[in-house]
């Protein structure tokens, strides 16, 4: 289903989204997910999605980037514990991530009126 979690805890506080590249699947990750899901500990959520598959990663990076950032949203309200985001895209994949993360973060307030650092992404950490 493209999406992978370990069981232990009180859910996940890191979610990998794995984003493949031109023409690909999310399967084409699937041994990489393997690996954070054994390495990475029960805090450990992994995210393949699937809104780009085949033909729909030839649509254009805003187009692709936009329906990854809509997926990440989902499943973040649906795991509350998440705290950490982490997006690893293979060669296309690489781009749509970008576009992603620029569209999922939120600015920290500032008082001072300056940019600051922090903020949060997709509802975690930035």
């Amino acid at each position: 289903n493209g999406e992978g979690e370990r069981a232990g805890g009180d859910g996940p506080t890191h979610l990998y989204v794995l984003l493949h590249g031109l023409g690909g699947t999310g399967d084409d990750l699937v041994c990489l997910e393997g690996f954070l899901l054994e390495h990475g500990g029960a805090d450990v959520l992994v995210l393949r999605p699937a809104c780009n598959a085949l033909t729909r990663s030839f649509d254009g990076v805003e187009e692709g980037a936009s329906r990854i950032a809509d997926e990440i949203r989902e499943v973040v309200a649906a795991h509350p514990t998440l705290a950490r985001l982490s997006l690893i895209g293979n060669s296309l994949g690489g781009i749509y991530a970008r576009y992603a993360a620029a569209l999922l973060f939120e600015p920290a307030p500032s008082s001072s009126g300056d940019s600051g650092s922090g903020g949060r992404c997709g509802g975690t950490m930035a």
